[in-house]
């Protein structure tokens, strides 16, 4: 017993010198209070995930990951912080913890804050769990761009098995923003999924054309390239616009074609030409 308190003494100093320290003598004090697992220790590394300095950030997160499974309870209460550093942490480190602490994770899919969502959506692509699929899914629509990207960017880590969702997807929503990152992440999922957006390319409507022009772009295919420039002629200047970002984003694989383009009669296909090439750059 005298022993145990003489150890919570002396953690209780490390941490009171920790508070003041600097980068260096904060990582030597850290590895001295990790040595000792208790609840208040696990406590005061997880506040140790919004510190200043990374390596500490890194140190602490370390130090939790050894508590496993003892640390998702407080780890799940750190997504309430209000410091990022500790909500990217503490999902993160949930996530690494596997199957069980899942469950934190894809309820932080539907918090009402933005940045835990974002951090939420990485994680489970991350992890590529069966389970995350469905809030990737519906993050598609998510209010925020980046969480909207942070869900395409997780789906396509899973690879072809969110194609036949993905597509299903597609078929039913009228939501915009989902139809967009959906067509967005299949652009991204290969052959397979391309293939079933060159064929809605050709059926359908002038909006829905457009956008997967836009996802496949990249791929360097003809087809769509071809699609991206005519709709700098379109009579809506949104989707003139969002032509030239997306021709200028292609690069290299749209700088042919649009010189054949600037040999061509359309004025207005001319100078959209000329907008993407020089927000291309080199």
């Amino acid at each position: 017993m005298l022993k145990e308190k003489m150890m919570e003494n002396n953690n209780l100093y490390l941490i009171d010198q920790f508070t003041n320290a600097v980068k260096d003598k904060k990582l030597d004090l850290l590895q001295k209070i990790i040595a000792q697992k208790d609840e208040k220790t696990l406590q005061f590394l997880v506040g140790c995930l919004g510190d200043e300095y990374w390596p500490v950030r890194k140190a602490a997160a370390d130090g939790i990951r050894e508590y496993g499974e003892n640390a998702i309870p407080i780890l799940s209460a750190a997504l309430n912080s209000y410091n990022h550093d500790v909500q990217h942490w503490a999902i993160q480190i949930l996530g690494d913890l596997g199957i069980n602490g899942f469950p934190s994770i894809l309820r932080a899919t539907k918090s009402a804050n933005d940045e835990i969502r974002f951090f939420a959506c990485a994680a489970i692509g991350n992890s590529r769990v069966p389970q995350g699929v469905t809030p990737l899914l519906r993050a598609l629509g998510d209010p925020k761009w980046r969480v909207r990207k942070s869900a395409s960017d997780a789906l396509i880590k899973y690879g072809e098995p969110v194609i036949a969702p993905l597509q299903q997807i597609l078929k039913i929503t009228k939501d915009e923003d989902i139809r967009f990152w959906t067509i967005k992440t299949l652009g991204k999922l290969g052959p397979k999924a391309q293939k079933f957006l060159l064929e809605a390319l050709r059926t359908g409507d002038k909006q829905t054309r457009y956008v997967i022009a836009a996802a496949l772009g990249e791929s360097g295919d003809k087809r769509v390239i071809r699609v991206l420039i005519e709709s700098l002629a379109d009579p809506d200047w949104t989707i003139r616009k969002s032509a030239t970002m997306a021709l200028a984003e292609i690069g290299d694989n749209a700088i042919d074609m649009m010189f054949e383009y600037l040999r061509g009669p359309n004025e207005e296909i001319r100078d959209g030409c000329l907008r993407a090439l020089v927000k291309a750059g080199n």
